[in-house]
């Protein structure tokens, strides 16, 4: 978790887990050669309270000797777990690029992880999501009280006289982590006294057979990026059993987001279907604006369709390069100037040179496994209402240009 020269940022909210966290690697601090950093953000929750949390944490890092980096945020409506997750982490990132932080300490204790396994466990959650808090993320969070009950945290300030500070809103039942944390003692009591162990232990078996499956859903090579989307080959995964399949969706799906955040396995298994069904095409939406296209083996992940280029007049006689291609076209009199480049639309149709006749060029492209998402994008140079070229198929049948494609575009 630590290495030594590192700066740590320590997110103390004032509570006890973290104001444990904070006095364990201030003690470990010197001999592991790390420094130290305090982050306190107020969320301005509980008016003079929170106010109050903010000096004493303050002055808690001040008697310390450490920098403390604090700041205030306003929640807006909705859901104020959530909201506040998010707000904590946007400072955290934002404080990790500002202060050149190598990593951020979080109090998160073995007690928070087996709330969090329960809380998934009645939500629905998979295998994914039993693997709970993770000791380290890929934002440079790490938890070190993770293997550390509650109660043991406790015993330890009580054992060393160190203050902290109580949260009242921990006793308001609105919150579903305090409805939780309420509910495990009745559990214990009435089903295993070892109950914590025993869903902490479920999320460490749980992250290692992800960490598992990470590994085989990397070796299948069935994911590429393409123009801020991405694309998965469907003929990688054609005999690969659903557990894997959908651990690769998980994984598409979370490089376009960005995240998982309300992405449920619901929509990860209508992206399976998609992706295993007999039909050829298809689409799913996503929360937060993604939309999920089958076009033949292929599957694209991404934030909207592909806009339709706007036409673009094309210089006759002379070379006109756009795209990275250069085209040289020279006219006759069955060409009527300005030509015109731009995308593929529907009702277009195409004469192959050496072909009986005209053909709709959707038609065309379906023949040439063109996936639909690449269509609108499709280059086409045209006189008008006649085609006299396109990508692909080169020119038109009867009409005497010259085309040179120097680079394919």
């Amino acid at each position: 978790m630590i290495c030594h020269g590192w700066r740590i940022g320590v997110a103390v909210s004032g509570g006890a887990d973290s104001v444990a966290l904070l006095h364990v690697l201030h003690a470990m601090s010197a001999e592991g050669g790390f420094s130290l950093m305090v982050l306190h953000l107020n969320h301005q929750l509980r008016g003079v309270e929170s106010d109050l949390d903010e000096q004493f944490v303050k002055g808690l890092a001040a008697s310390l000797g450490i920098p403390c980096v604090s700041e205030k945020v306003t929640l807006g409506d909705g859901n104020l777990e959530q909201a506040g997750r998010y707000a904590r982490k946007e400072f955290f990132s934002r404080c990790v690029v500002e202060w050149k932080l190598d990593r951020v300490a979080l109090g998160h204790t073995r007690s928070d992880q087996a709330e969090t396994v329960l809380f998934r466990m009645l939500r629905g959650s998979g295998p994914t999501g039993l693997a709970a808090i993770l000791p380290v993320t890929r934002e440079k969070w790490i938890r070190p009280l993770i293997e550390v009950g509650r109660d043991e945290v406790r015993q330890y300030l009580v054992d060393r006289g160190i203050a902290w500070r109580e949260d009242s809103s921990n006793r308001d039942m609105r919150f579903s982590r305090n409805r939780i944390r309420r509910l495990m003692p009745e559990l214990a009591r009435d089903f295993n006294p070892r109950l914590e162990v025993a869903l902490a232990r479920l999320a460490d078996i749980s992250r290692e057979e992800e960490n598992f499956w990470d590994v085989e859903v990397t070796r299948l090579d069935a994911i590429h990026n393409s123009d801020g989307a991405v694309l998965v080959r469907l003929e990688k995964i054609a005999k690969v059993h659903t557990a894997v399949v959908r651990r690769l969706m998980r994984r598409a799906i979370a490089l376009v987001k960005g995240d998982l955040h309300q992405i449920a396995l619901e929509h990860v298994d209508r992206v399976v279907t998609l992706a295993r069904g007999n039909s050829g095409g298809g689409r799913v939406e996503l929360p937060g604006g993604l939309e999920v296209w089958r076009s033949f083996d292929q599957l694209r992940i991404g934030k909207g369709r592909a806009a339709v280029p706007a036409a673009v007049p094309v210089k006759v006689p002379g070379v006109t390069e756009f795209g990275g291609c250069q085209i040289d076209v020279e006219a006759s009199g069955q060409v009527m100037p300005p030509l015109t480049l731009r995308g593929w639309r529907a009702g277009d149709r195409f004469w192959v040179e050496g072909t009986p006749g005209p053909e709709k060029l959707r038609t065309l492209l379906q023949e040439a496994r063109v996936p639909s998402w690449d269509r609108p994008l499709w280059p086409i140079i045209t006189d008008g209402e006649t085609i006299l070229w396109t990508r692909r198929f080169g020119v038109a049948h009867g009409f005497r240009l010259r085309v040179r494609e120097v680079q394919e575009m």
